[in-house]
């Protein structure tokens, strides 16, 4: 049975309507499951639109959550991807140190950053070295991200010794 209070939000490819996204906004706040769907293929003058429209909206819950899907787009613009790892939250920088493209300069950024899930996620990408992992280790860490750190060099260099016998 489909609970009642379940909700999926098509998203237009152009945002302008802000009483309409007022009004998801509130169904988000209040729906016990909600899921929306945001076109795949937008170009990047509509993403930046929609990244304008929803960072103004910070800090809402909806917005993070809209951003940090918005950054999952192959697409998304470095300079936009920048600027949301500065002002987005936990989701939205995860979502970006996910990205298998990432940039160098992003990569640092997640690298060098104090929050812990993000630094448990960067850990396993693969532009992430075995040494940077261990300079992480001489930085003070939560317990849960110390041993996700050492699980990732454990499997870094498992990886790296698996094509060393190839």
């Amino acid at each position: 049975m489909r609970n009642k209070n379940s909700l999926t939000i098509q998203f237009p490819r152009k945002i302008s309507d802000t009483q309409q996204i007022d009004h998801w906004e509130k169904l988000w706040e209040n729906a016990d499951s909600l899921s929306y769907s945001i076109p795949q293929d937008l170009s990047i003058d509509e993403i930046r639109d929609y990244f304008s429209f929803f960072m103004n909206r910070l800090p809402s819950v909806f917005a993070f959550s809209v951003l940090g899907e918005i950054a999952e787009f192959a697409n998304t613009p470095w300079d936009l991807l920048e600027e949301l790892f500065e002002k987005g939250d936990t989701g939205c920088m995860v979502s970006i140190c996910c990205r298998p493209d990432l940039s160098d300069r992003l990569l640092t950024k997640c690298l060098n950053s104090s929050n812990p899930d993000v630094l448990e996620h960067i850990v396993f990408h693969d532009k992430v070295s075995v040494n940077d992992c261990e300079l992480l280790l001489r930085r003070p860490l939560e317990k849960n991200t110390l041993a996700t750190v050492r699980r990732a060099i454990a499997k870094k260099k498992a990886a790296v010794s698996k094509e060393g016998n190839l």
